[in-house]
């Protein structure tokens, strides 16, 4: 993946399709990829509106949100759990 390309919602699409996943979290990789997605749209409007000179979202923020998710067993994620960790971990 070219970390030098502009940062939109089909590049955020794409780093996670192209993401190992680990197998236990194989099965949220859409509500990973929904959370990932609401907040590339709300750093890129703060960005829009004046708040930042750039945008504050990036690959790190998507793989510290795996990685937090990681750290679960299957039985422990429910997408409660996973839209609570998208929150802590990228907001």
């Amino acid at each position: 993946m070219n970390m030098s390309e502009d940062i939109d919602a089909d590049w955020v699409k794409r780093y996670i399709a192209a993401k190992q996943l680990p197998s236990r979290l194989e099965s949220h990789r859409s509500t990973i990829t929904k959370f990932a997605l609401e907040a590339f749209v709300q750093y890129k409007a703060e960005m829009d509106k004046g708040e930042y000179k750039h945008l504050r979202f990036g690959s790190t923020d998507i793989d510290t949100f795996i990685s937090e998710l990681s750290g679960y067993s299957k039985d422990e994620l429910s997408r409660q759990l996973v839209e609570k960790i998208a929150f802590y971990s990228m907001a």
